[in-house]
C-alpha cells in the first residue's frame, strides 16, 4: 500500500518539478556542479571514478542511501554528502524524512545522476523534487524522471554504468543552439 501511494506522489512531484525547472541538456565541458545518487555498497567502486571527475574541476555531491553504517566522509574529501540512513528514512524506509529533505535541496546541483541499479523509492522522490537542469539515470521499469538515460542489457554494475554515462555524455557535442 505505501509503494503505490509513494509512487503516486512521485509522480505529482515530477509533474510539478516539471513545469517549473529549466529542463535542458547540460554540455559535460560545462558541467560545473555534478549530484551522484549511490547505494552504500557500491560506493568504494565508484572511488577512483569519482577522483578523476574532481580532477577535471567537476563539484561533486552525493547521496548515499546506507545501511546503517556509518559512512567515512575522510574517504570523499571537498564533497557535501548526504547519507540516507534508516533513521532519516519514513514510511517503511521509503522516503527521506524533511531534514534529509532539505539537506538535499540545499546541495547547489547542476546534473543529477542516480547510479543506483534497480528502483529505490528514496532516490526517485529526491529526483522528482530536484531543480536540476538535468538528470540521468538507468532506464527502470516504471518511473523515469530521466532527462538522458541509459539502457543496458545483462547485469551491470554502479562503476560500469557510471562510466557508460559518463562515455556517452562526453560524446555527444551540442551547439549553442541547446534544446
Amino acid at each position: 500500500m505505501w509503494t503505490y501511494w509513494i509512487k503516486k506522489e512521485i509522480a505529482r512531484q515530477l509533474a510539478r518539478s516539471q513545469e517549473k525547472r529549466k529542463k535542458r541538456f547540460v554540455d559535460y565541458r560545462k558541467t560545473e556542479i555534478l549530484t551522484l545518487l549511490i547505494e552504500r555498497e557500491s560506493l568504494d567502486s565508484i572511488l577512483p571514478v569519482v577522483k578523476d571527475l574532481s580532477k577535471e574541476s567537476i563539484r561533486l555531491s552525493l547521496v548515499v542511501l546506507g545501511n546503517g553504517n556509518a559512512l567515512d566522509v575522510s574517504a570523499y574529501p571537498e564533497m557535501d554528502i548526504l547519507e540516507l540512513t534508516p533513521e532519516n528514512l519514513r514510511f517503511g524506509k521509503r522516503l527521506p524524512d524533511k531534514n534529509a529533505v532539505r539537506k538535499f535541496i540545499g546541495f547547489n546541483t547542476g546534473v543529477l545522476c542516480d547510479l543506483s541499479l534497480v528502483e529505490r523509492l528514496p532516490f526517485l522522490y529526491l529526483m522528482s523534487i530536484s531543480m536540476a537542469r538535468m538528470k540521468i539515470g538507468l532506464q527502470k521499469v516504471s518511473l523515469n524522471p530521466y532527462d538522458f538515460m541509459i539502457r543496458t542489457s545483462g547485469d551491470i554494475t554502479a562503476r560500469d554504468l557510471l562510466e557508460k554515462i559518463l562515455f556517452y555524455w562526453r560524446s555527444i557535442d551540442i551547439k549553442d543552439n541547446n534544446l
